[in-house]
């Protein structure tokens, strides 16, 4: 019975070993290319970083300019998204908190709140200009992103598109640090009670 017992945990010992090894393996290989990439971005922003970047409107291929206007959009959006969304979340979570715990309708309101926090959500435009009325169409930062990159045929115009997409890294990581931040300290209030 020994025997049996002791070939089982060498077994199992070496499957273990052989799973961290590949774990590892796979987590190395991701940060070597995570770090490629944040430093090709940093090496080749911070030269398009200047006062023309913040200032000017985005210019046509092939000429200078700025990213004034996908500031302003990203800006406008983000605003507009936080005086709709945050009524509507404060609202939905005290009611799942106080009211329906244990009722079917917040299981369902639960269900699908997980199922659309895992999935994430960029808010896009489609206009390269500043508009006199928060109700038109404007740009964010990824939608200049995802519709300007391909058609970056200078130098300059690639490493300010670099810059720009380091610049919404930050920000976002800025943000989810806070949110993670509250939420720790909430945790804790609520861990005391």
């Amino acid at each position: 019975m020994s025997a049996i017992s002791d070939n089982l945990y060498t077994r199992r010992r070496i499957k273990n070993a052989l799973a961290l090894a590949l774990s590892l393996g796979a987590t190395l290989f991701g940060l070597f290319w995570l770090v490629w990439i944040l430093w090709t971005a940093f090496s080749n922003g911070v030269a398009a970083m200047s006062g023309a970047l913040f200032t000017q409107m985005t210019p046509p291929p092939g000429s200078d300019g700025g990213l004034l206007n996908a500031f302003f959009g990203s800006a406008i959006m983000s605003l507009l998204a936080i005086a709709i969304g945050a009524p509507i979340g404060i609202a939905a979570g005290t009611y799942l908190a106080e009211y329906a715990r244990k009722h079917p309708i917040g299981q369902l309101i639960r269900f699908v709140n997980d199922i659309l926090l895992s999935a994430p959500s960029i808010v896009l435009g489609n206009a390269h200009q500043l508009s006199a009325s928060l109700l038109m169409p404007g740009n964010s930062i990824a939608a200049t992103l995802a519709n300007e990159f391909t058609e970056a045929d200078s130098e300059i115009y690639r490493s300010s598109l670099i810059a720009l997409g380091f610049l919404l890294f930050v920000v976002t990581f800025i943000v989810l640090a806070i949110a993670k931040f509250m939420l720790m300290r909430l945790s804790r209030k609520e861990g005391v009670k």
